[in-house]
Parts: C-alpha cells; structure tokens; sequence
C-alpha cells in the first residue's frame, strides 16, 4: 500500500474515534440543511466535534426549504426542532401525520 493511502485511512480512522462528524454531502445531502448545519461549526473546520454536537439542544430551520434532514440523527442532545414552513420534507409531515393522529 503506498503512504498516501495509509495516511487517509489513519486520518478517517482517527477523526471517527474522535467523534467527528464531517459537513458534507454523504452526511448532510440536503445543501440548505448542510447550510444550516455549517453554522453550528465553531471553529469552522468542516465538522463537528463531539462537543460542537452536545452543545445543540435547539435548532430552528424554519421556512429554509429543506427537503432532506438526514444527518438530524448526529445531534444526540437535541430536545427541540422547529421545521416548519418547509413544505418539501413530504416525510415528516406523514410522520406527525400519523404521531398525532393516532
């Protein structure tokens, strides 16, 4: 194997043990969520830390046009999320749909 091939491995490795989570288009696919998400980025590095992560207990994404809220799952101490007014997330609203109506 040559070094470079090595030295990605090693840095994709580490940065998982580390509890970072990349923005980028595998994690956060929707590009206005993405958006939203890079904002929570402190230190501006490109990912969010473990401690970046635990700091997010709210997040509002109202009227963003946000289609897509994979990567909503990395924010494990999330306890209030505004999505409304993003009438192309057809999912969640079936989802509430069948919460409050059943």
């Amino acid at each position: 194997m040559n070094k470079q091939i090595i030295t990605i491995v090693f840095i994709i490795c580490a940065t998982s043990l580390m509890g970072q989570v990349a923005i980028n288009t595998t994690n956060f696919p929707d590009a206005k969520f993405r958006t939203e998400v890079q904002k929570l980025d402190g230190n501006n590095d490109g990912s969010l830390s473990s401690a970046e992560i635990k700091k997010v207990s709210s997040l509002n994404v109202y009227n963003k046009s946000i289609a897509n809220l994979k990567g909503i799952e990395h924010f494990t101490a999330l306890t209030y999320l505004n999505v409304s007014q993003n009438r192309q997330l057809a999912i969640l609203d079936r989802l509430l749909y069948l919460v409050f109506l059943t």
